[in-house]
């Protein structure tokens, strides 16, 4: 019974690195790992006094994959799929360990490794796990690959996997009635195939990734594209209107030369007041950073605005700086978007979304802000399983963290005195 509750805790502890560091599953808020907690102690005890008979293997898995939903943030239902649908993909891991044991179990005899070999393959499985989970820790693509993973992906895994797991059982008991060292060769095959099945998921989802990602980006730089074509478009209706004033300037301070003359300076101020606000209204339209692609981007937004949201640019972007302007743009168009929204949900009556850019050895310095009226908690932003973070601020954020990451940059999220302000280095 002792040994039964050891080897419990040894799969809890390899389903939880599993899902955290492979699978890249947040971990729940503190109420809920709690309860997880008591619930798993009291899995425990069961397990180590009365047991569950002769359906244990079933029970044990059931109770387990309910308690791993309970420990992860995100729908309890939903981490399920990803649960049930990935924990088979384990063997991955678990397979070279598995024939080596075989291969051992058919030329060694010593008591001993009958005796502790549980505790050895344990012990190699959860550190086989710690060194994948360092390698994928120091790759950041794979990180966000795996974060973005949809459901298909994870069900096709599920039944790859168990075509995998289905031969190398298969192959173990096929093998059993012949000698040793045709079973060896056999079961090494074997091996090598499975693991060539798991790799062909691997290989496909990347392939399928870059491809998504690639049809993105084309899509995205067809916007730019005809974002700019409509910024020199409103940039050339702009010259001609000032072109227009200044063949007009002549005629305005005719006027007021004529009004200043006849002592009219009250009719003078007026006409001054409405060239003023005509000037305003030309040079209100344009934003201007110091680089078109970006000038179009933030047009753009901009006019997306409800009249009571107005927008205030300020820096200078040049042509020196690291980050490209497409990932520039991506960053600008999400913060800008995502401000609009949260700017639209307020009461007050002035709503602001403010963009600072300065720029100091090739590195942009980036901040946004608009006001808010709700609590925030910076630590979750940009989550894609945060309910909280979408309701608030848009998926458009992980998209921002994702170039950032890219980039070798940092962003931080802040909220101080009702207002929210997103600053990136990049």
């Amino acid at each position: 019974m002792l040994w039964n509750v050891i080897v419990q805790i040894f799969y809890m502890v390899e389903n939880i690195l599993w899902m955290n560091g492979i699978i890249q599953m947040k971990f729940a808020q503190k109420c809920r790992i709690i309860v997880m907690g008591i619930l798993f102690l009291f899995f425990l005890i069961c397990e180590g006094t009365v047991g569950f008979g002769e359906n244990a293997p079933a029970y044990e898995l059931l109770i387990m994959a309910i308690l791993l939903g309970l420990l992860f943030e995100g729908n309890i239902w939903k981490n399920q799929i990803k649960i049930w649908c990935s924990v088979f993909y384990m063997n991955v891991v678990s397979a070279p360990i598995q024939t080596t044991f075989h291969l051992i179990e058919r030329h060694v005899e010593y008591e001993w490794w009958e005796q502790y070999q549980d505790i050895i393959y344990e012990s190699l499985f959860l550190l086989a796990l710690l060194c994948l989970i360092f390698l994928i820790s120091k790759n950041d693509r794979w990180k966000q690959i795996i974060e973005k993973l949809s459901v298909p992906y994870y069900i096709m895994g599920l039944a790859l996997s168990f075509c995998a797991a289905a031969l190398g059982s298969f192959v173990y008991v096929f093998g059993q009635d012949l000698p040793a060292e045709a079973n060896d060769f056999i079961e090494i095959i074997c091996l090598i195939l499975r693991e060539m099945i798991y790799l062909a998921v691997i290989v496909f989802i990347e392939l399928n990734e870059l491809r998504k990602q690639y049809q993105e980006e084309s899509r995205l730089k067809s916007e730019h594209i005809e974002m700019l074509k409509e910024y020199y478009r409103t940039q050339e209706y702009h010259m001609q209107e000032m072109r227009k004033m200044h063949h007009d300037i002549q005629v305005h301070l005719t006027v007021v030369k004529d009004y200043l003359d006849e002592g009219k300076l009250e009719k003078a101020s007026r006409y001054l007041e409405q060239i003023d606000i005509g000037v305003r209204k030309t040079n209100g339209k344009m934003i201007d950073v110091g680089n078109e692609l970006v000038n179009a981007v933030l047009t753009r937004e901009r006019d997306k605005f409800t009249p009571e949201i107005s927008l205030c640019c300020r820096g200078h972007v040049s042509n020196e700086k690291k980050i490209s302007d497409f990932d520039l743009c991506t960053i600008l168009s999400n913060l800008v978007t995502n401000a609009r929204e949260a700017c639209e949900k307020l009461k007050k009556e002035e709503k602001v979304v403010t963009v600072d850019i300065k720029e100091y050895d090739g590195l942009i310095y980036l901040k946004v802000q608009n006001p808010v009226e709700w609590s925030i908690d910076v630590e979750t932003m940009g989550r894609r399983s945060s309910k909280k973070d979408v309701e608030e601020h848009g998926y458009g954020l992980q998209n921002v963290k994702d170039v950032v990451r890219v980039n070798d940059g940092k962003i931080e999220f802040s909220v101080k005195e009702g207002v929210f302000s997103v600053d990136v280095i990049v």
